[in-house]
């Protein structure tokens, strides 16, 4: 599911004044880089060389004097960014800002900014943890269950997907399209908060850092019932390999619980908090579905 982006004109005005001008730039390369590999387009207005970059010097001639020998890197830099990114006309960049500020859904569009704006939303993108919080915003639109899967690698960094994940969201008491909203919701707070709440609370058993990540979250989690622990090793029980490729079993019994029309259903996340030799750390979702 890719992303069309397009540098934000204005927030180059003046751009040779911030002085941390070299890493914002180099920021914006890697925005750039990142931004092709996941196969989204990038644009800029044709306007863009006209925007007053230094005083009155216009973007254009502050990149292509070289008669002081000064800011080489920044006008480097510049220029990979914006000649090398194709143009659209000012007609077509307005209606372009004007589908970013609307917050749909449908257009998959994204603003790219040099100065950081003062009120920024999710389609405001400076860094590339935005560009991947953009991603998400789109998340709603993938059509099936295939696609959805191979964007949420994209989208949850500190999360791993078994292979079972898959066939398990077939098995949702409900279409996955009517779950897609809730899924989201809740692997963005496995990604975003599990690891902070991990951190808070060294040592602690997992029972005590659920219930405070669903303090945190407004998210129901949990391990397994008392009555129903017997069983709990072999109905939880996902392969996963290590650094080496060894296969090594693992009880993903935490679980958070979904809600749908304001109710809680039987449906679960099961999830492992992580291990450093399997996945590089990350948290591993075994299972989306019914209740296991």
């Amino acid at each position: 599911m890719s992303l069309t982006l397009c540098f934000e004109t204005t927030s180059f005005a003046q751009g040779a004044k911030l002085p941390d001008l070299h890493a914002r730039l180099t920021e914006l390369y890697e925005v750039s880089t990142s931004a092709r590999l996941y196969g989204d387009e990038f644009f800029k207005c044709e306007d863009i060389y006209g925007i007053p970059f230094d005083g009155k010097t216009e973007l254009a001639d502050w990149m292509y004097d070289n008669s002081t020998g000064n800011n080489v890197g920044e006008r480097k830099l510049l220029t990979q960014l914006i000649d090398r990114t194709p143009s659209m006309e000012s007609s077509e960049y307005q209606t372009f800002c004007a589908e970013v500020g609307s917050g749909s859904s449908s257009q998959q569009v994204a603003l790219v900014f040099l100065r950081i704006p003062h009120q920024q939303y999710a389609l405001h993108v400076t860094t590339i943890h935005e560009l991947i919080i953009a991603h998400r915003h789109y998340l709603i639109n993938c059509p099936d269950i295939e696609s959805f899967l191979e964007e949420v690698k994209l989208c949850f960094t500190n999360l791993f997907f078994h292979d079972n994940v898959a066939d398990s969201l077939k098995t949702l008491s409900k279409p996955f399209e009517d779950y897609k909203y809730e899924i989201i919701r809740h692997l963005t707070a496995l990604n975003d908060q599990f690891p902070f709440v991990v951190q808070q609370n060294p040592k602690q058993k997992m029972g005590v850092v659920l219930k405070a990540f669903q303090s945190l979250t407004q998210i129901a989690a949990s391990m397994e019932g008392v009555g129903n622990k017997s069983s709990a090793a072999k109905r939880f029980e996902f392969e996963f390999k290590d650094a080496d490729g060894t296969p090594v079993k693992i009880i993903c019994e935490p679980h958070t619980k979904f809600e749908l029309d304001m109710k809680q259903r039987f449906d679960r996340l099961y999830f492992f908090q992580g291990l450093p030799e399997i996945e590089e750390g990350k948290i591993l979702i075994a299972h989306i579905g019914k209740h296991l």
